[in-house]
Order: structure tokens, then sequence, then C-alpha cells
């Protein structure tokens, strides 16, 4: 999810002061991805939920008499409410769909979103409305969003004049443009090394080497997807092999990139300077925890300090262990790490990692996950299989609380074309009690998930599963 400050704060904040009008629309369970299947309806809802918002706001502002929480922070949280579901599926779909249409005007929709959020959070009449509520008598929840808010507001420049905020605004547009290119071209950008044979991919695991047959020309073909890459990276005792992957998984969208992040570093720098800040690492932890970026590199310090030593003695172990392969060796390299720590874990700790693996197929580490935590939180997870999915691989599950639907997530768990690289819970719909249920996707990039592959895991693997499976039960 990427809105900006002003509407960073959930919307649940508000979730009491929701509880009336949520009774008077119903609870809404529609899958999220229902009747979407065409970029054209796809961007036609969102244009129309930003048009709500922005009917509702407009209204909201021209309001007289009194300001309260009824007649103005509430209108204004379904106004966020809407920006939230645009700005949340939109980067889903930018991110995973197989259809390049579909992801084209989910970026579009993404611009359209956070072009409206940067209007609003220099709206000084916005401000103006939310800084003239009466807040006598509400809760402490309440009274704590519209401190924060009006916080963000001036953080994101409302104060400021109106030719400052014009310029604020285009490069706040300008950004979020940067950004999608940015990640537009890590997900296009997988890359391949070739094997000449099967010898050279010695030490990987035997059902490695069988999913990679050689091609016509006698080469076998590894891309920089994850379930082909960390295995090279971890068992394969050819080190050009190791090397080549490393690099080529490490350059992936580059050289694109590089100007792309250049002038996203410029266009932030500029942003900050505008809002009087000296830098863009000041300005983005001034509503931080850690208050300042002189506070975060003083952090980071402290931690390389404290575990320095530690850091210094494994390094030496693992040098130690390359130097009865490689007795002149006086160095350890990036692509060799990753090796050289399992067979550490062999000789050290009598632990094989590819020993471990057999244990790990995909569906019975995901249905592990299912049980552990459907008993930890007392809620039970039902296979939705007619529930709408933007790919056939996408499973959809109902979260049921007491046998009564509570949320509602989405799986997609194999590599694919054009699809997020890494792994990440995309949450989709802000859940508000009695008006609308949660839903997120868990969006990872596992081994299977195709015909007669059980799709044996690293045990790194299954720890990312339940972490990620975390942040989802977070948004339920």
């Amino acid at each position: 999810m990427k809105l900006n400050r002003v509407i960073a704060i959930s919307v649940c904040a508000l979730a009491p002061a929701l509880s009336g009008l949520a009774a008077a629309k119903g609870l809404d369970t529609a899958p999220f991805w229902s009747a979407k299947t065409t970029a054209a309806s796809f961007a036609q809802l969102q244009d129309q939920r930003l048009a709500h918002a922005r009917a509702i706001v407009d209204k909201m502002i021209a309001a007289q008499g009194k300001r309260t929480v009824e007649n103005t922070l509430r209108p204004y949280d379904d106004a966020l409410l809407e920006l939230d579901a645009v700005s949340s599926q939109a980067d889903l779909m930018a991110n995973v769909h197989p259809d390049s249409a579909i992801r084209a005007a989910a970026e579009l929709a993404g611009q359209k979103a956070e072009a409206l959020s940067t209007e609003y959070s220099l709206n000084r009449g916005l401000y103006d409305a939310l800084a003239a509520i009466d807040l006598t008598g509400a809760d402490a929840e309440t009274r704590y969003y519209v401190e924060k808010t009006l916080r963000d507001f001036r953080l994101a420049g409302v104060d400021k004049d109106e030719a400052t905020r014009t310029k604020i605004k285009a490069l706040r547009d300008s950004l979020v443009q940067i950004s999608q290119e940015f990640e537009r071209n890590i997900r296009s950008g997988k890359r391949s090394i070739t094997a000449g044979s099967a010898a050279e991919l010695d030490g990987l695991p035997a059902d490695y080497i069988e999913r990679h047959k050689p091609g016509p020309d006698g080469k076998i073909t590894l891309t920089t997807d994850y379930p082909d890459a960390i295995p090279v990276f971890s068992y394969a005792k050819n080190e050009d092999l190791r090397k080549r992957m490393y690099m080529e998984y490490n350059n992936r969208a580059y050289p694109a990139n590089l100007a792309t992040l250049q002038r996203l570093i410029r266009k932030r720098a500029e942003l900050a300077q505008l809002l009087a800040y000296p830098d863009y690492a000041d300005y983005i932890t001034a509503d931080k925890m850690v208050g300042s970026e002189k506070s975060a590199a003083a952090f980071i310090d402290q931690i390389v300090s404290a575990s320095g030593p530690r850091a210094e003695t494994e390094y030496k172990v693992l040098l130690d262990r390359k130097r009865k392969d490689v007795p002149d060796a006086s160095v350890v390299n990036a692509w060799e790490s990753n090796y050289y720590q399992e067979l550490v874990k062999k000789s050290e700790y009598n632990f094989d990692a590819q020993n471990v693996r057999p244990y790990f197929p995909y569906d019975r580490v995901k249905q592990g996950v299912l049980d552990v935590t459907a008993t930890l939180f007392g809620v039970q997870f039902k296979r939705a299989k007619d529930a709408p999915v933007w790919d056939p691989s996408v499973e959809c599950f109902d979260v049921l609380d007491g046998g009564k639907l509570a949320g509602r997530f989405y799986l997609d768990m194999h590599p694919r074309a054009d699809k997020y690289t890494h792994a990440a819970q995309f949450a989709v719909r802000t859940g508000v009690t009695g008006r609308q249920i949660p839903e997120a996707a868990l969006i990872c990039n596992f081994p299977g998930g195709v015909a007669g592959d059980p799709g044996l895991m690293e045990h790194g693997d299954v720890r990312t599963f339940f972490h990620e499976f975390g942040h989802l039960l977070h948004s339920m």
C-alpha cells in the first residue's frame, strides 16, 4: 500500500465512530475481484470510487455550521475508505495480474488515487474543516486520530503558499510515476544463465536437476526466480555457476533502474527542501518513532558496533572453511556466503539442509501454516473455490470466526512472468466492523505450482511463509 502521509493512519482508527453509518449500509462481503475481469471494468470501478471520494469531501467542506465528528470526520473517513480501496487494489493488480492491459490500468488508477490523495493533503479548506471539529466528549482514539491527521497535513505542506503547494503536488505526482517505473523494471527484469551440462549442477538436489532438463542445444537454462536461484546459491559446487547466477540475480532491472533511481533521489530531495527539510531522510523520519535522520543514523551505527565483533567471528568461520578448498583464500565473496554456510552447518552441526527439504513439500507446508494459525487464533480457514481470482493458480480462503465470515485472503504463491518477484502481503480492503470484511493477498515465489512438482521448500522458505502469513493475519 502506497498511500501518502495524510491517509496513512488506518481508517480502522475511526471504527467506533463509523458504527452508525455501517449499520445503515450493511456488511459488504463480496470478493473484491468480482466484476473486474477486464482493464476497462477495473478502471471504471476505480474511477467511480475516486469520484465518490471527491463528492464526499466536496460536500463536507461546503457544509455550514458547527464542525463535529458526525458531519466532518466521518465523511472524511468514508472518502479515505474509497481511496484506500483504489490504491491498495491498484497496487496489487499492477504487481500480479498476468494481463499487461490490466497492469497498465492498475498503474494509472494508482496514479489517480495518489494524485487525489496529494490534492487532499494540500487542501487548506479540508484541513481547516478537520481542525475545527469540536472534540468535546470524544474518546481518546478519535482525539489521537485527529491529532495525527492534522500533523500529517502540515508535514505534507498544507500550510505553504499556493505556489509552493502547486510545486509539491507536481513533485508528488512525478514521484508516483517514477516509483511505478522502478518496480515495473524489476518485475519484468527476469534474467537467466545457462549450464553447459548436468555436471555443472553438481551439488544441487536431485529433484532440482530432474526439473531442469537440457534443451535441444544441450544447455540447461536457470532463471533468476527464487526456486531456481536460491538452491544455486546454497548448494552448487561450481563457483562459476554461483557467481553468474549472483550477478544476474542482483542486476535485474540494470541498467534501466540506475537512471530511474537517480531521478527518484533528485525529486525526493527537491520535495524535502520545498518542505523546509535539509534532506529527504530528515523529512521521511519526521513522523516516525526515530524522529530524525540523525537519530536513525546513530541507531544504525549502534547496531553495527554491537554486531561487528560477532560478524567478524562468523566471517572467519566461513573463511576457514573455504580455505579447506582454496588454501590461499583471503576473502569469502558474496556468491559464496550461502554455500559455505551450508557446509559449516554440515561439518559443525551435522545439519544437512537438503535432507530437510523432503519434509517441506509446498502443499504440506501450506496446510501446516493454516492449521497452526487457525488453532492459535481460534478461527477456521475455508477454501472458497468459486471466488473470482486474477490467475488460475491463485487460491482464495474465507476466514470464519465462530462460524461467521470475518475476512478473506488470497494465496498467489509461485513465480510467473511479470509478477512481483519477492514475498509480501498486500492489503486490498480495510475491514470495518459491520460495514466491510477485510481482504488481503499473500504474494510469494515458492517452489511448486507445476504438475508433478511437489515444490520442496527450503527451511528459509518455510520461515518466510509463516512470517508473511503473520502480516496477512494482521490485516484480518
